[in-house]
């Protein structure tokens, strides 16, 4: 008996000391291979903290960190701020005008020393190294997989969100949810007559909108409908070579002739031909922003943001009141707007209105943006599938995934 204690001893002993071996072989096998990989030294290399990267639908781990090499070496940072790099405000007169004080630039970056920065992955259940190449192309099929399974879950969801969705199979029976209802747009003939004459009134702003009947159909409003574009500058055309007569065969450009007459300023140093202070600049790129987009421009982008809304807000009315009249036929208290409808359901209730052709979607309220809401807004669907339909066993949590 004491013997076998003792074996249980010495392997506890023997696991305690291989243990914390375990968990820095994977900074020797990366710190290795980059040796291998760069030819360098082991003082030039440094390898940050790493972390265990799951990738859940193909169902792989790897221990990932970032690294950086260093052509001479490790260099410690400094203890204290040398007092040679300190910033100190330009001295100027104090009745100087702002416009006319010096601009404070900051000292100009060190060029690039030669380090080199990267990310090393190893793949913890056979403890190899993955390249880079083969890592995005298992991020890829990761990725793919997650957007299949979402997709799946988001048609069983039909009008409902799909944390919605998730969300509704494990409420109690009774328990209520907080929800937004969104009423269905219905592009009417005479809908249809003023979204073409806003057209009409409007070309700058409308050119490239879709059918009434599919601006719309999804997510969003007039606001983000509308495109915002900066209008091209207003060209004159140019003078001949002798600065008069009439424009050039060559084209159009902004006019500018052959000799600026100085504008003299109280003070000022102006010559013939030198804008600055005294002469104002001749270069297109000088030319203030106000001067493209004017007033008028803004009051005719206003107006239109506007009208168009008007055109939203009557074409979904009529959805708002049917769903307002089932809404008091079941006895359920609300809030109602003019673009939306709050209110409390059970789980039943919310699928029961969820049946109704007025209801574009539903959300839990204060879910303002999620992953179904980007793929519903990139992709329009016919028709859409009963709610809870089908029973979902597997809990998944999605992550948004954005290249930038």
């Amino acid at each position: 008996m004491k013997k076998f204690l003792s074996l249980l001893i010495a392997i506890s002993m023997i696991l305690t000391m291989v243990v914390p071996v375990w968990g820095v072989s994977y900074r020797d096998t990366a710190l290795a291979h980059l040796v291998e990989r760069y030819g360098v030294p082991v003082e030039n290399i440094e390898i940050f903290e790493g972390d265990t990267l799951r990738l859940e639908k193909i169902g792989q781990s790897f221990w990932s960190a970032k690294y950086a090499i260093y052509p001479n070496g490790i260099v410690p940072p400094p203890t204290t701020a040398s007092p040679s790099t300190e910033t100190k405000p330009l001295e100027v007169a104090p009745d100087t005008a702002v416009s006319d004080r010096p601009i404070l630039i900051e000292p100009a970056q060190p060029a690039d020393d030669g380090t080199i920065y990267g990310i090393i992955y190893i793949d913890e259940k056979t403890s190899t190294i993955v390249a880079e190449k083969e890592m995005a192309q298992l991020f890829e099929r990761d990725r793919q997989l997650m957007e299949a399974e979402w997709e799946q879950l988001r048609r069983e969801a039909g009008k409902l969100d799909v944390s919605l969705y998730q969300k509704l199979k494990s409420v109690a029976a009774g328990e209520k949810v907080k929800v937004v209802l969104l009423p269905k747009f219905t592009a009417t003939s005479a809908l249809e007559q003023q979204y073409n004459a806003l057209k009409e009134k409007y070309p700058e702003f409308t050119d490239g909108l879709p059918e009434l009947s599919q601006l719309f159909s999804g997510y969003g409003s007039a606001v983000s409908a509308a495109p915002f574009y900066m209008p091209e500058p207003m060209i004159e055309p140019a003078l001949p070579e002798n600065g008069s007569g009439s424009s050039s065969s060559t084209g159009s450009a902004i006019v500018i002739p052959n000799e600026t007459p100085p504008v003299k300023i109280e003070g000022g140093q102006s010559e013939p031909g030198s804008p600055g202070t005294d002469t104002p600049s001749t270069d297109p790129s000088d030319r203030d922003i106000k001067d493209e987009v004017t007033d008028e421009y803004w009051q005719r982008h206003t107006a239109f943001q506007e009208e168009l809304e008007a055109i939203r807000l009557a074409g979904i009315a009529t959805s708002l009141a049917t769903i307002s009249e089932k809404l008091d036929t079941l006895g359920i208290s609300y809030t109602a707007t003019p673009q939306q409808i709050l209110v409390e359901m059970t789980a039943a209730q919310i699928n029961e209105i969820a049946a109704l052709a007025e209801v574009e979607n539903i959300y839990e309220d204060g879910i303002f943006a999620t992953m179904d809401s980007l793929y519903r807004g990139s992709a329009q669907e016919e028709t859409a599938a009963t709610p809870l339909v089908a029973p979902n066993v597997n809990e998944y949590l999605s992550h948004v995934i954005m290249n930038i």
